[in-house]
């Protein structure tokens, strides 16, 4: 009686970035829906939808932290009376990146 044949697993995944492939992710670090970044544990992203602006913030100021959802909101205003709310918006750069953002978050991704 001979042994069956086991191959041994398939190595499909050898080369792929996992940083990259969580890219999808919205509480990964390299989301690609990133919109701004306005300070170490403040970001706005576009949700992968692309429904919302989620205000997010880091869980812990390390690196080891990841982004969670803090205020979710369909239109610029609201994301921007929450930004100046928590005193976010810190310079005249922010302001003018938030200001540039269309009126509602459903017309972003049609960018």
């Amino acid at each position: 009686m001979t042994k069956p044949q086991i191959s041994p697993p398939s190595n499909a995944s050898a080369g792929v970035d996992a940083y990259a492939a969580n890219a999808h992710r919205e509480s990964h670090d390299a989301y690609e829906g990133l919109i701004l970044q306005l300070c170490d544990r403040w970001r706005v992203i576009i949700c992968r939808h692309g429904m919302q602006f989620v205000l997010q913030k880091r869980s812990s100021t390390t690196n080891t932290g990841v982004w969670l959802g803090k205020s979710f909101c369909t239109t610029r205003e609201a994301l921007i009376d929450v930004c100046s709310r928590l005193e976010l918006i810190s310079g005249e750069s922010d302001r003018e990146m938030l200001d540039a953002l269309p009126n509602r978050a459903c017309d972003f991704r049609r960018k």
